[in-house]
C-alpha cells in the first residue's frame, strides 16, 4: 500500500489552496483514501471521502452527518482525477479555486 496516496490525491484537489477555498479540515486517510470535513455549503454535505479504487481512478462519496447519523447521499465512482474538482464544485457549490474555468 502506498503512503503517498492521500497527498497524491490532496495534491490533485488543489493542496493548501483547496483547504481555504473550501474550509476542509479534519483530514484522515485509511491508507488509500482521504477523508475530511467541509465547510457550510449549500447542498448541506458535512463531509467527503475520495478513495483510489483498483483501476486507479478515483471514487468519491459526499456524506451528511446529523444528530450522530452517518448519511451517504451521493456517490462518483471511476472519476478521473482530472475530474475530481469539477464533481466536487457541482456537488456542493464550493469554489475549489479563484481560477475561472472554461469547461
Amino acid at each position: 500500500m502506498n503512503n503517498n496516496i492521500p497527498q497524491t490525491i490532496l495534491q490533485q484537489l488543489g493542496g493548501n489552496k483547496f483547504i481555504a477555498m473550501t474550509g476542509a479540515k479534519n483530514l484522515a486517510t485509511n491508507g488509500n483514501d482521504l477523508s475530511f470535513k467541509i465547510g457550510r455549503n449549500p447542498r448541506g454535505f458535512t463531509h467527503c471521502r475520495i478513495t483510489l479504487n483498483s483501476l486507479d481512478l478515483y471514487d468519491m462519496t459526499f456524506i451528511r452527518i446529523r444528530k450522530c447519523q452517518i448519511v451517504e447521499e451521493k456517490e462518483w465512482v471511476m472519476v478521473y482525477a482530472d475530474k475530481l474538482n469539477t464533481i466536487f464544485e457541482g456537488q456542493t457549490g464550493l469554489r475549489t479555486s479563484l481560477e475561472v474555468s472554461h469547461d
